[in-house]
């Protein structure tokens, strides 16, 4: 049987279940790692503006699948730390450049 066709025993809807909750864990999985790289990208970039928002909109979609779907709980934590570290740094972003604002003013 060639890799992909149809399998000759349909699946039972509890090997169904099985398979859609694992899909919903990589899921989960990947919206905490992109969180996370988004808000090191915007921390450690200066880039808040842009790694901020992201990182959070993924962080919530990752606790926001965790809550509703009840798998993948032990991302949770990297998820809330991506949603911190987003705020984070677009306080950081919001935060220097006020500071480059108050210099530029200044020096005028």
């Amino acid at each position: 049987m060639p890799f992909g066709s149809a399998s000759a025993y349909p699946m039972t809807p509890e090997q169904r279940e099985q398979a859609r909750l694992r899909a919903v864990e990589g899921e989960i999985q990947d919206q905490a790692n992109a969180g996370l790289l988004g808000a090191c990208v915007g921390l450690f970039c200066f880039l808040g503006v842009i790694g901020g928002p992201i990182a959070m909109y993924r962080a919530n979609k990752a606790l926001r699948l965790i809550r509703d779907n009840g798998v993948g709980a032990h991302h949770a934590g990297k998820a809330k730390a991506a949603l911190a570290l987003g705020g984070l740094s677009i306080l950081t972003f919001v935060a220097a450049l006020g500071v480059i604002i108050f210099i530029g003013a200044r020096s005028r």
